[in-house]
């Protein structure tokens, strides 16, 4: 049995693990997922 995932599932997905992230992790936590994210050289 296969299941299509829709594209809005995965967005609204990232947005609710976002949200999590900013409420229950300090903000050096925050900046440094940030500065890990700026260095991505991947597309």
């Amino acid at each position: 049995m296969s299941r299509i995932i829709a594209a809005e599932d995965i967005v609204e997905g990232v947005c609710d693990a976002l949200q999590y992230v900013s409420y229950f992790h300090p903000p050096d936590f925050i900046d440094a997922l940030y500065d890990a994210w700026q260095k991505e050289e991947s597309v």
